[in-house]
């Protein structure tokens, strides 16, 4: 037997056991694989038992099928493909995407309590004093964000070193069906936070003009954060769970070339000090201000602080870009 006889002989029994395990995988029949490709049983008989082999344009259609590659189908082991997950790497990224979604809701809530507790404290003219009742509050929600923060980054950085390298495992109609729920989950947040903000603007001008007093809109910005916090969560775990498909750039992250860490690096220290300089400006203008509405009326900083982030991020990436071309 030549070369050529022993590579084709190799190749046919590589597909049929590939359609034999992606066709149990989508408990297909036979039958219902046929009618899919248009051709008859026995023909799917026939692969499977390699006793015969599809045309180009059926192949090509059975990988469409199927979400393999076509290197995959005629040369790959389909099975071990499927069972490539044994890190565990599915399941690790949907506890936290969900977490860090958690963490993002604390943190908001936390500030909508703070006003909630506020306008109570205005409407029933408590004493001064029970601020700090509020303040505690918000304090236990931002704890319990930071420590889902700390202990899942900290679970997230471990398993990236432990497995800094994953074989794509997900099927493209895996990876297509995620694509246009994708759309929906960004596309409703968004169109939410817009609806907020005008609702906020809309009632907050009806309040001040029939001459509500500040309690009220205290508990107008409470709710306004609470949808805001909610929005902001799902496209959290909408983001996350994005990128959880992309394992290429998972590898890539994980096993960055020298100039890739110095781009992270650097990326990390702007915008550590941004934050940095954010806080410093809200603690110091407020004890400047020395007015008890200053820590809330200054809380703009922190959202600018973020946009700065984003900014110095784009122009970094825009920077290293340059110098690879």
């Amino acid at each position: 037997m030549d070369e050529t006889a022993m590579a084709n002989q190799n190749m046919g029994g590589a597909l049929a056991r590939n359609l034999q395990f992606l066709r149990k995988q989508k408990d297909l029949s036979q039958e219902a694989l046929a009618e899919q490709l248009g051709v008859s049983r026995q023909s799917i008989s026939k692969w499977e038992s390699g006793a015969a082999w599809p045309e180009m344009n059926t192949l090509l259609t059975l990988c469409e099928v199927f979400g393999v590659s076509l290197d995959t189908l005629l040369r790959g082991s389909a099975e071990r493909s499927f069972a490539a997950d044994t890190a565990g790497y599915d399941a690790h990224m949907d506890r936290f995407a969900r977490a860090i979604a958690l963490g993002v809701a604390l943190v908001l809530a936390g500030v909508a309590f703070l006003m909630a507790f506020e306008g109570l404290r205005l409407y029933f003219l408590w004493d001064k004093a029970m601020e700090g009742v509020g303040v505690g509050g918000f304090m236990l929600f931002i704890l319990l964000a930071a420590v889902i923060f700390i202990v899942h980054g900290i679970q997230h950085g471990n398993f990236c070193k432990k497995y800094p390298k994953l074989e794509p495992f997900y099927t493209q109609q895996q990876i297509d069906r995620y694509d246009q729920k994708f759309v929906w989950l960004i596309a409703a947040p968004v169109a939410l936070i817009l609806a907020d903000v005008i609702l906020l603007l809309v009632v907050g001008s009806l309040l001040e003009s029939r001459g509500f007093g500040l309690s009220y809109s205290c508990w107008l910005l409470a709710v306004f954060l609470l949808v805001l916090g909610g929005c902001a969560a799902v496209l959290a775990w909408a983001g996350i769970q994005k990128s959880k498909y992309d394992l290429e750039a998972y590898n890539r992250e994980n096993s960055p070339s020298p100039a890739e860490k110095k781009q992270e690096a650097l990326i990390g220290a702007a915008c550590g000090s941004i934050m940095l300089v954010a806080a410093a400006l809200y603690v110091g203008l407020a004890a400047m201000d020395g007015s008890r509405y200053a820590w809330r009326e200054l809380w703009w900083l922190f959202p600018v602080g973020g946009i700065a982030c984003g900014a110095a991020v784009l122009v970094i990436n825009a920077l290293f870009q340059n110098r690879r071309k």
